[in-house]
């Protein structure tokens, strides 16, 4: 959810943009635009600040070590369930996760949904993605990584 002073910075970019003649009339302040940080390098930055490598986070994420090397490397881009299964294996919380769900284009992970609700209290209570999938099945929720049931 946006704050007072970011939702007002937005209405007055967007009159601008409507208002505007040009593109380069609509985009000529800097700073007011945020772009999208790349999957690559927010979890190559994550690594950077955690002090961790790839290869244990792949392995504790549940991940085929090929295809999370690729995600690592940027030359895929991952599920939505991928990016949370490797927010485990960081052992990032709810706002870094979500940070990493971005960086993926992915939606974020909604509390009103079951199911994110349960990976929301899991990522908050630092639980381990053992953990989740147990509680996910246990709702009987779609567990990280399989195939989606119907009633979701």
């Amino acid at each position: 959810m946006q704050s007072g002073s970011s939702r007002l910075r937005t209405d007055k970019l967007m009159k601008r943009l409507f208002r505007a003649g040009t593109p380069e009339e609509a985009l000529s302040e800097e700073g007011e635009f945020i772009e999208k940080e790349d999957f690559s390098a927010c979890v190559l930055s994550l690594c950077a600040e955690k002090e961790m490598i790839p290869e244990r986070i792949i392995r504790d994420a549940g991940i085929d070590r090929t295809y999370g090397h690729q995600l690592f490397n940027g030359t895929r881009l991952p599920s939505r369930d991928k990016a949370i299964q490797i927010a485990f294996g960081f052992g990032l919380n709810v706002e870094e996760t979500q940070r990493l769900l971005r960086a993926a284009r992915k939606s974020v992970l909604y509390p009103r949904l079951k199911r994110d609700a349960v990976i929301i209290y899991c990522l908050q209570k630092k639980k381990d993605l053992a953990y989740a999938q147990q509680i996910l099945r246990q709702y009987g929720l779609t567990a990280l990584g399989e195939a989606k049931k119907y009633e979701e």
